[in-house]
């Protein structure tokens, strides 16, 4: 009888959580493998076959999801466990043979002091209209940053909280505020169908977990525009591409409108990246974008270029620069020059800094 067999699969998706792993990997030809920190773990001795990951997956899924993942050959959804584990679970198949990776949910969300974010990120938080952007490349927590910024106005506010997700993540409770949960394709159509839906609501917040559509960009700067707060989360490489992103899906005839509004309605952008300390954990580097007249103007007027000199020279504003960041955990001794160097391009102007 095989480890998996004898070990129920909500055990073993236990020992995650009580390993502080952050995902599991499952794939034929390898035993299941725990993502911990940095590093890659064998959970089990098995080694797992086509059948068996099949065993363990098939279950969880609605006939619709099956039908999808075989049509798509894959799926992305959120499942909780009899246990209580919560897991954003990504299924694909590679080389032929359905493969998976199940990623840790917290069952509540870390409040902002928790996750070590400075404490812009609370002013933010208290913000009651506007737009502000959540970036970074894949991997970098901006879900849980967001789910924390959600969790500290829903502990402090009493407003209207709607969410548009794909897939919902973190489960919130009730608190001060009303906080309702939209899944894209279960729930709502598509984001553009559940922000429609918001324009017309009576709510004071909304979350968007991604942007990858034109339409997406024109609705969150119309409720920003309305005096809505819109949260949302996107991918870049920092504050000044999640901006050239947002204005990328316009064409020319279009941009200026756009850059006027966004001018207008951008409080904030947060880039962040997680990189490991010297204890072998992850840790949020941070760069902070915030409204100014400066960055107003830039936006307006074209002038984009100059939003990394804003951004180091705005300090006392509150702004910070991912290379700034950075350098500050070095000084505090908190991570390495050797893995700093491993995220910034100017290497030789990174030693610089650290070293003023």
């Amino acid at each position: 009888m095989s480890t998996l067999e004898k070990l129920q699969f909500d055990d073993l998706l236990t020992q995650l959580a009580e390993q502080g792993a952050s995902d599991l990997y499952l794939s034929v030809g390898s035993p299941p493998m725990f993502k911990i920190a940095n590093q890659l773990v064998s959970a089990t001795e098995e080694v797992l076959t086509a059948v068996k990951i099949e065993e363990l997956i098939f279950p969880l899924l609605t006939p619709e999801q099956k039908e999808q993942l075989s049509k798509e050959k894959a799926l992305i959804f959120g499942y909780t466990f009899a246990n209580g584990l919560r897991f954003k679970i990504n299924l694909f198949y590679q080389k032929g043979n359905l493969a998976a990776e199940l990623r840790f949910v917290p069952p509540v969300a870390k409040s902002i002091k928790d996750l070590g974010l400075p404490k812009q990120i609370e002013k933010i938080a208290e913000l009651e209209k506007g737009l502000v952007i959540i970036t970074g490349p894949f991997n970098a927590g901006k879900t849980t940053t967001l789910a924390a910024i959600i969790e500290h106005i829903n502990t402090t506010k009493q407003l209207r909280i709607v969410t548009l997700e794909q897939p919902i993540e973190f489960i919130f409770t009730n608190k001060q505020s009303i906080v309702q949960q939209r899944e894209v394709g279960k729930d709502t159509p598509s984001f553009e169908e559940g922000l429609k839906d918001c324009l017309e609501a009576s709510l004071d917040v909304v979350v968007v977990s991604q942007i990858e559509e034109k339409q997406t960009v024109e609705k969150i700067l119309e409720l920003a525009e309305q005096g809505r707060l819109v949260l949302a989360a996107t991918g870049a490489n920092s504050a000044l591409e999640a901006i050239l992103k947002l204005l990328s899906f316009f064409d020319e005839d279009e941009r200026k409108r756009i850059q006027d509004v966004l001018s207008q309605v951008l409080e904030a952008v947060v880039y962040q990246k997680l990189v490991v300390n010297r204890n072998g954990e992850f840790v949020v580097v941070p760069e902070i974008l915030l409204q100014t007249e400066a960055v107003t103007l830039s936006i307006r007027d074209n002038k984009l270029n100059q939003i990394n000199n804003i951004l180091r020279t705005s300090v006392r504003q509150g702004m910070i620069s991912f290379e700034q960041s950075l350098a500050n955990l070095v000084k505090q001794g908190e991570i390495t020059q050797e893995e700093a160097l491993k995220h910034v391009d100017d290497k030789e102007g990174f030693k610089r800094m650290i070293n003023w």
